[in-house]
């Protein structure tokens, strides 16, 4: 009987693919910088950057390169005519305390039309 993803070992310590490591993903940028995962807030878009141990010498994604993976089409959380605009950035002064999770700084666009 087939394994169901929850069933399967997850490969590589703190990867967010399964089958694919952050490095080799066209969704993570493929180890072009640190990885970055895209969230709908309201009417924000919001990005989270990872710094994770093993990517340290990952460098930071320029603005423009952020903005490239929240339009990435596996990340799109907002329609095709909608253009996103820089409103902030932010590191928290209050990192997670996840083993292997070194920091992450936060994007956030406003969606405009």
């Amino acid at each position: 009987m087939p394994q169901t993803n929850q069933q399967q070992t997850h490969g590589k310590p703190h990867q967010i693919n399964i089958y694919v490591v952050d490095r080799e993903s066209s969704i993570t940028s493929k180890g072009l910088h640190k990885r970055c995962i895209v969230f709908k807030a309201g009417n924000a878009i919001e990005v989270r950057v990872d710094n994770v141990a093993g990517d340290e010498d990952l460098p930071w994604p320029t603005l423009d390169q952020v903005k490239a993976m929240a339009n990435h089409p596996d990340h799109r959380m907002h329609g095709r005519g909608v253009k996103l605009q820089h409103l902030e950035t932010h590191e928290p002064e209050h990192q997670s305390t996840t083993p292997g999770f070194l920091g992450s700084r936060w994007y956030i666009f406003g969606m405009t039309h």
